[in-house]
């Protein structure tokens, strides 16, 4: 799948540009071979810059469009203050 690639090159740029990242990835796996991958990303002023260069907010730049079609199911970005 492309989306771990997408969010290993948006950390790594980020992280290369001396902004404050952190990422916390939480996986729960359930008796029936379900489960839920969760994936927080707190970005500082500047890495938020960074990464809105151009004018496009974060949540248009990564693109999890492909991930339905796989069988996945997304949770509604949510941008904190």
């Amino acid at each position: 799948m492309k989306w771990p690639k997408v969010l290993i090159l948006f950390v790594t740029l980020v992280f290369l540009t001396g902004c404050r990242t952190d990422v916390n990835v939480r996986i729960d796996l359930h008796r029936n071979g379900s489960g839920e991958v969760s994936i927080t990303i707190k970005l500082d002023d500047e890495a938020l810059a960074a990464a809105e260069v151009g004018g496009e907010k974060v949540e248009d730049t990564i693109r999890l469009d492909d991930l339905p079609k796989q069988g996945w199911t997304l949770g509604d970005w949510t941008r904190g203050s």
